[in-house]
């Protein structure tokens, strides 16, 4: 059976040209000679109970000082540009087991949980992240949209505005997923507002 690693490079900052279309955070693999998700290595590994390092330009996944929880989601992004929406989100579980401080994998995980129209969930983990950080304007801008195909414009501008003041960059990202947002509410019947949300 052969073996695979794999390499990921990602810029996590936070201007528009690092996200795809969907928002989430642009992801390049490669694959090499070892599997890093098979089960065996989290046993023998040191690698998985090791802290998580820094996210930063160009990082990369190839050596075994990288945690799994970093592994986990970079696959979850990988399975929700696919839309592959419930192995995402398997897998933006798992990382926030490993690491449950981690911003982008609640953020990520909320917007895995738009594509299939569970807003709710999405903005409980965007609370989550905002929790954590509470300046990481894609939360904002991600909940904003969460907010609006639940028809709460009130709440919805409220967050793209704070989302806005925080990195103006993110607004040409946001603002055709605004019309699209608001669009396909027209096109589709009125939802139930969530309970206990804010």
């Amino acid at each position: 059976m052969p073996r695979y690693k794999v390499k990921c490079e990602h810029d996590y900052s936070s201007t528009p040209t690092h996200r795809s279309e969907s928002g989430f955070p642009q992801l390049k693999l490669r694959v090499g000679a070892q599997n890093l998700f098979d089960p065996s290595r989290h046993q023998q590994s040191a690698a998985f109970q090791s802290p998580e390092p820094s996210r930063g330009a160009g990082s990369s996944l190839s050596t075994p000082e990288h945690t799994y929880g970093e592994v986990y989601f970079h696959r979850g992004i990988a399975y929700a540009e696919l839309r592959q929406y419930q192995r995402a989100i398997q897998d933006y579980n798992e990382a926030i087991r490993l690491k449950a401080s981690d911003v982008l994998a609640h953020d990520s995980r909320g917007v895995a949980y738009v594509g299939p129209g569970q807003y709710e969930r999405a903005i409980e983990d965007y609370k989550e992240a905002l929790l954590i950080d509470s300046r990481y304007a894609w939360a904002y801008g991600h909940r904003g949209l969460a907010w609006l195909y639940l028809q709460r414009d009130v709440q919805a501008e409220s967050d793209f505005k704070k989302a806005f003041e925080i990195d103006p960059f993110v607004k040409s990202t946001f603002e055709p997923l605004i019309n699209e947002a608001k669009t396909k509410r027209q096109l589709s019947p009125p939802r139930k507002p969530c309970k206990n949300s804010h």
